[in-house]
């Protein structure tokens, strides 16, 4: 019996260890995904405001056009303000590091402790959903990417935010940002190892499944998150032909209609979460 225990045991920290290896990689991806998504929306809204700016330079155009594109900039009005967040940090020279995450006292306050303002937006925009199950973006505008960046920052960036306390409603939002999160280090082969072999391969063979649903997860909305990202940079490659010819621009109805309905796919896109189930 204690030899059969003994061989379950090193399985089943054999299939331990490559579950996190796997989930590790796995949130490697869907982190360069997430800030490239970010990177995409930051140059969509831009063009969107372009957009506008130029619809109400033309003259002859007709009022509807231009204030169906000012409705859809206003709703990428959460994103636009962690826009404004995340440029603000950066301009007060402050990279938006989580100095203070160490407060925290979680294994999550390790884990984004090398965290940017950047990211955090990145991060906040794509998963947008509080531990409570509610919208980060309910929780009113400006002030809820203050209070993101207030956890992720230590609280450098929290004036006018609700603090690390309100911040700390963001954590669930990232559970991929650094595999700490899912417990992955906490259970450590070293850990395991010294347990009683029954034990030992009872947990190992848990935490394998944990990591495994978990990684499974994260690869469904990795997909989705590279999906979206592709839809946009079309969209936004189409708007632009449209938008940034030198000459002086010149739009017929139908024209302005195909432009007002790729704005609104684009802020569709922009606006667009994927929570981690």
């Amino acid at each position: 019996m204690s030899l059969f225990n003994g061989t379950e045991k090193k399985e089943a920290i054999k299939r331990f260890e490559a579950a996190k290896d796997h989930y590790e990689e796995a949130s490697k991806v869907i982190n360069q995904e997430v800030v490239e998504l970010y990177t995409t929306r930051k140059e969509g809204a831009e063009l969107v405001k372009q957009t506008e700016d130029l619809l109400k330079s033309v003259s002859g155009i007709n009022p509807d056009f231009i204030i169906s594109v000012a409705d859809a900039r206003a709703s990428i009005s959460f994103f636009l303000d962690s826009m404004e967040t995340e440029e603000a940090a950066l301009a007060n020279g402050s990279s938006g590091k989580a100095v203070g995450a160490a407060a925290l006292g979680t294994a999550a306050g390790a884990a984004i402790a090398t965290f940017g303002a950047s990211t955090a937006m990145a991060v906040v925009t794509t998963f947008g959903t509080a531990a409570t199950g509610t919208a980060i973006s309910a929780l009113s505008g400006a002030a809820a990417t203050n209070a993101a960046l207030a956890v992720l920052g230590g609280g450098a960036l929290a004036a006018g935010g609700g603090g690390i306390a309100a911040g700390s409603a963001v954590l669930a939002a990232i559970p991929v940002i650094g595999w700490t999160i899912g417990g992955a280090a906490a259970v450590g082969g070293g850990i395991l190892v010294a347990k009683k072999n029954k034990k030992c391969a009872d947990e190992a063979n848990h935490k394998a499944s944990e990591l495994e649903s978990s990684t499974s997860s994260i690869k469904a909305v990795t997909y989705k998150i590279s999906a979206c990202n592709s839809k946009l940079a079309k969209a936004i490659k189409k708007l632009g032909k449209r938008v940034e010819s030198e000459a002086k621009p010149s739009f017929t109805d139908i024209e302005l209609i195909d432009i007002t309905r790729t704005v609104d796919t684009i802020c569709e896109l922009i606006n667009e979460k994927f929570p981690l189930q």
